[in-house]
Order: C-alpha cells, then structure tokens, then sequence
C-alpha cells in the first residue's frame, strides 16, 4: 500500500496478504497489469503505469490516500487475547474475526500481532502466567530479560521502520480530514494548485513545473528553429538565440529544483535534440535501416552550447552562493526532519552536481563558447 508523501509503505493489502498465506487470489504482477484509464487523456494502460504517466505527461500526482483498516487506526480501541492451547502441535488460527492467518509457533503469532494488529495484545498461556509487555521501539510482545538483545535484533529494527510508517499514515489520515471554511464554507482539498504560474503539489514533486516548462520551451522553440532554417542562419547565432529564448523558458524556477534521474533524462533528450537541429546533424538511417547517430559533442560544439548539466549547475550554484551568505542558511542546515516527510529526501542543496566538460567558458581549440 503506498500513500503519500514520500511514498509510504505501511503493510501489504488484506488481498495480498491473504493470498500470502491462502494463495487463492490474483498476484502481485498480476495487479499491477491491471488495465486503468488515465482521468485526464482516458489513455488505457497498466495500472502500475499510472503514478508516472500522471507525473510526467500531465505534471500532477497521482495521490493515493493511506487505506488503513480499523485495527490500523489510531482511534482502535486495544484489545487483549487470552489463548489457551494445550500445545502448538499444529497451526492454530489467528482469534482476531475475519483474520485468515494461521500459525504453528507461539514466536509467530507474536510476529502476525505486531505486524497485522498492532494495538492489540495476545497472552498464551503456555509460554508465560502473565502477558509479556510490548517493546516501545517495535511493538512486538516480548519477555523483559532478553530486550536488550532484542532491540538489537533485525526483527526490531524492522517492526521500528513498519510503526513509524504507520504512525505517519494515521497523521496522513488525520491532516487529510481537516476542514478549512471561510465565512461557514468549505473549502475543497486539492492535491496540487497554481501559484504564480508554478504547480505546487502535495507530495512536494517537482515535475508539474518541469512539465509546464518544457511545454512552452517547446512552443518557442518550435516557431524559433522554422524562422531561422528559413532564414538560413549561422548554428552559433541559432544557439545565441536558443539560450536567450527557448532555455530561459526552459529553466525558468530550475534553482529549487530536486532532479531526479527521469526528470533529467527528459531535460537532457530536448537539449540533445535542439543541438542537433541547430548544428544540422539529425540522425538518419543507414544502409541496413538502421538509424545513425552523429556525435553529440560535434553538435554541441558547432552550435555553441553546453550540456543541459553545465546550465542546471550553474543556475543552482549561484542561488546556493547567494542563499549560504543569510543567516538563514544556517536556521535550514540545523533543523531536524519534520513528521510525515520522507527520509529519502534530497533537498536540492544536497543532491549531487553535474557539472558538463569542459567547465570553462572556451572549448578546446580556445573557441570561446557563446
């Protein structure tokens, strides 16, 4: 189950679950060849397709709210399980109603609660007179002597990771059902918005404004390559013209940017292919029908240009140099990660520099790059 922000996995769904224990039921490979509609374009595709193409063709996410049942909630009332069993001889079914799982092994049963009923307790009889109490980093119910070793047990570690996931989706779940009213009206709870002609969206993805722009540096570039290739004009004056018109559309907002992989290979596969149309070296097909490659380095040369990483770099150093000179910086650089934020995000401050080659401002002839 994943659910935002930061993609939180909190347990596998009651399905999946039980056809882990029953194996009566669609896989997990299965599932995700689920055939779904696009809401926007009523495209057909796979339903595990769905998250990216929203992302990347139409620069919104796709906002899967937590789907936690009842004995996940918050608001559970805890309840205690007494079972008497004579011996664990053979596998024994789970006293929770509706639960499907069996277990053969009193360590397993206490695995199953802390994992699948994690506010309630199981007390069995024939391992202890009185119930053993719950571990506060995990959950699990665990005799007193041994926590020591078992705080250092990857059990624990795990049970951690799986409560603290499910800890942030009951405050998911919680911000989610607020209701902000101006004058006694409601106000509607949207996933992302426009603000100053930039897509703000709740799970903090940056794709919305690299989609908005590569759309309109599309549209410039479109009418800017047609006017020049009529007029016949020089590649260094089509790159001149390419940075001053068609790139400042295209990084415009690009200094707060959290790029990641996919977000750069969509910005690199333009700048590649308007080099190539400003130097006039587009591929072709060979003799065997296959298509034939020119080197990019003598497009971007001819042209004047860089690669998209010298730019982005640029653009992003100088706000850092500006931003590390404020009192600020340093409010930002010592404040602790707040609740409900992943712990795999890269700021943009921190994720790693690309910078393009050569670094200076001349190619290796000494040819000054405009």
């Amino acid at each position: 189950m994943i659910c935002h922000p930061g993609f939180i996995k909190t347990r596998f769904s009651d399905a999946r679950y039980k056809r882990h224990i029953t194996s009566i039921g669609p896989s997990p490979q299965q599932l995700k060849k689920t055939a779904v509609t696009c809401p926007r374009c009523n495209k057909k595709m796979n339903k595990a397709s769905l998250s990216a193409h929203m992302e990347r063709i139409h620069g919104e996410p796709c906002v899967v709210l937590p789907e936690l049942p009842e004995a996940f909630l918050a608001s559970h009332q805890p309840r205690a399980y007494v079972i008497n069993w004579p011996r664990m001889h053979k596998k024994w079914k789970c006293p929770v109603e509706g639960c499907p799982y069996k277990a053969s092994t009193n360590a397993n049963f206490h695995n199953h609660f802390m994992y699948r009923h994690p506010y309630d307790s199981i007390h069995l009889t024939n391992e202890s007179l009185e119930p053993w109490d719950k571990c506060e980093l995990c959950g699990l119910q665990h005799p007193t002597p041994t926590w020591r070793c078992h705080t250092e047990s990857a059990t624990c570690i795990r049970g951690r990771i799986t409560k603290r996931s499910r800890e942030i989706a009951n405050k998911i779940l919680q911000a989610d059902e607020q209701v902000f009213t101006i004058d006694g009206t409601p106000i509607e709870s949207v996933g992302s918005f426009r603000y100053l002609g930039r897509v703000e969206s709740c799970t903090d993805s940056d794709w919305g404004p690299l989609y908005t722009n590569l759309r309109r540096a599309r549209y410039k570039w479109y009418k800017l390559s047609k006017l020049l290739h009529r007029e016949g004009a020089h590649p260094r004056i089509f790159g001149m013209l390419y940075k001053a018109v068609v790139q400042t559309v295209l990084l415009f907002g690009c200094e707060s940017w959290t790029l990641t992989d996919a977000m750069w290979t969509a910005l690199k596969g333009f700048h590649r292919r308007a080099a190539r149309r400003m130097a006039d070296m587009m591929a072709y097909r060979g003799p065997g029908g296959g298509w034939i490659y020119p080197p990019l380095e003598e497009a971007l040369k001819k042209a004047g240009v860089y690669t998209m990483e010298h730019y982005v770099s640029k653009r992003q150093q100088r706000i850092v140099d500006y931003i590390s000179t404020i009192p600020i910086w340093a409010h930002c650089m010592a404040a602790s990660r707040k609740h409900g934020t992943s712990p795999r995000t890269v700021y943009w401050w921190d994720q790693k520099r690309r910078q393009a080659k050569p670094v200076d401002e001349h190619w290796e002839d000494g040819t000054p790059c405009l």
